[in-house]
């Protein structure tokens, strides 16, 4: 079977959609605010997703709205404690540190938080709430960091392939501090998230801190293979 890794921009701010194999991954499924909801990826939708994964409750990063139109009676949803209610969507509950293996997906669970010393202006994102995911599809590793500022727990997945990580600079790490992250993490390939709007100066700036870094700017319902 194709082993091929496709990963979708579906929001502005960290819903992705990632396809290997058969199986359809949605991380994220949120938006920021209504007018958003027409704003979305045309494929967010097309099919049911096999796996759901949630890192953490704010409207943002899971709408209930999504969640309905994604989850089918196969759907595998995993979200940390508090993140969405257990009786209207049923999940299996995440902690950190743990390894999780679901169909052909293995999943690592590492923290995802904001710091005193991090370049975030808003610290709405305290340890032990939200959560990173480390995805082991096959051969590759895809980390999608969640809402957080550089974190210890980035040392731990060092060269992972694609690393998605937020450059808003408001709830989360800015554009100098993903370089930081990415120059501890090494990915293959850095995805930038968490983002109304990216200037061309901002992609530069990155691509300046991190000359030998390989990056790639999705727009909405822009895609990348690996």
């Amino acid at each position: 079977m194709d082993e091929t890794i496709t990963i979708t921009r579906i929001s502005h701010w960290s819903w992705f959609l990632i396809r290997y194999k058969d199986w359809t991954i949605h991380i994220d499924p949120g938006y920021g605010n209504d007018r958003e909801w027409q704003q979305l990826a045309p494929i967010a939708f097309d099919a049911k997703a096999s796996l759901v994964l949630i890192t953490h409750g704010h409207y943002d990063h899971v709408r209930p709205e999504a969640l309905r139109r994604l989850i089918g009676p196969q759907t595998i949803v995993l979200a940390p404690f508090g993140a969405i209610d257990e009786e209207t969507f049923p999940h299996r509950r995440i902690e950190v540190g743990a390894f999780y293996e679901v169909g052909p997906v293995q999943i690592g669970v590492i923290d995802a938080y904001n710091t005193p010393s991090g370049h975030s202006t808003k610290k709405y994102h305290e340890k032990g709430v939200g959560v990173g995911y480390v995805l082991h599809l096959g051969t590759k590793r895809i980390y999608h960091s969640g809402d957080t500022d550089v974190i210890p727990d980035m040392e731990k997945i060092h060269g992972v392939d694609v690393a998605l990580l937020p450059v808003s600079g408001v709830y989360v790490m800015d554009v100098e501090e993903a370089a930081s992250a990415a120059a501890i993490i090494r990915p293959g390939l850095l995805l930038p998230m968490h983002e109304m709007t990216v200037t061309e100066r901002d992609v530069k700036q990155l691509s300046r801190l991190l000359p030998n870094q390989n990056i790639a700017y999705l727009r909405i319902g822009q895609s990348v293979s690996i």
